[in-house]
């Protein structure tokens, strides 16, 4: 098995019979949403005290992605040049 994460209801499994297109997606034919993100190889986490996903794309080191998410957590203004709709490109101090 393997593919890029999925976040689904599961509720939607039984429905799921995969796909490669990031973004949300239906699944089956019950109104069933679907966000498939980016097949990156990017270490990918749910923090779950902020409800968010968060994943590792240009960080040289944790504690650099860790700051740049808490800066954007605390001040949700556009750090740098989004890479695409929904996504944010984030730059630490």
């Amino acid at each position: 098995m393997g593919g890029p994460p999925i976040v689904i209801p599961v509720s939607a499994l039984p429905d799921w019979h995969g796909c490669t297109q990031p973004g949300v997606i239906s699944v089956g034919n019950r109104g069933a949403k679907a966000l498939l993100l980016g097949d990156e190889p990017a270490t990918t986490r749910f923090v779950s005290e902020h409800n968010l996903l968060l994943r590792w794309l240009a960080a040289d080191r944790e504690t650099e992605l860790r700051d740049a998410a808490e800066a954007v957590l605390t001040d949700p203004k556009p750090l740098g040049r989004s890479a695409a709709p929904g996504r944010r490109t984030v730059r630490p101090s």
